[in-house]
């Protein structure tokens, strides 16, 4: 930092974060796995680095800054669609320079996010084969990276990634429980609908009504 630097901390509710945020932010597999972590573990001292330079991501910030001071009309609602704005600007622009700071392992981001990224590119046909053999490394070596940066084989992660997946369309588009269900690689409705209830506690059908309703 220099000396004219501003720091500025934004707190947001884990419950306004997961409800809002984590839908959008999920949908690139590294930044998705950093937030379920911090939600997970608040007390780790983890980090995102971006270097966003320009001016729009700061431009965002000092909207966010205004309409909290000025507290007029609806401010919660457009707090939250400021903050929305600000992690879509991240998002599109500035994931590939992030530095990921995540005090477990001894893997290196740098060399994670690639191959996070291509297994949420293709959820619907990847194998831990393919996957090994389009990084050039075995698959011992792929498995020890995601079990270091992630806490989860091959396996699991993918069975994460998809049902993450699975609840971004529901939220997000007008497709149908069916063509969700076939887009993040399941064939057997009935295995998904037993592994959602495992993990949400819901139906889809539930889950894309509740998430409407936000």
């Amino acid at each position: 930092c220099k000396q004219e630097d501003i720091v500025i901390n934004i707190l947001v509710r884990s419950s306004t974060f997961d409800e809002t945020f984590f839908g959008t932010l999920s949908e690139d597999a590294s930044m998705g796995y950093f937030f379920y972590q911090a939600m997970q573990a608040p007390e780790n001292d983890s980090y995102l680095h971006f270097f966003t330079g320009g001016i729009a991501v700061r431009e965002v910030i000092l909207q966010i800054l205004r309409e909290y001071q000025e507290a007029a009309r609806y401010q919660p609602a457009m707090l939250n669609a400021l903050m929305k704005v600000f992690f879509i600007l991240i998002l599109r622009y500035h994931t590939d320079g992030v530095d990921i700071g995540i005090k477990k392992g001894g893997t290196s981001s740098r060399k994670v996010i690639p191959i996070l990224r291509y297994l949420q590119d293709h959820i619907a046909e990847i194998t831990l084969e393919e996957l090994a053999a389009r990084f050039s490394y075995s698959e011992r070596q792929v498995t020890r990276l995601l079990k270091d940066y992630t806490g989860k084989n091959f396996t699991q992660l993918l069975q994460s990634v998809r049902l993450r997946k699975a609840c971004s369309l529901l939220g997000n588009s007008s497709k149908s429980i069916h063509e969700i269900i076939l887009s993040c690689g399941y064939t057997n409705n009935s295995y998904f609908y037993r592994l959602f209830d495992e993990h949400y506690h819901m139906t889809p059908a539930e889950y894309r009504e509740k998430k409407h309703k936000l």
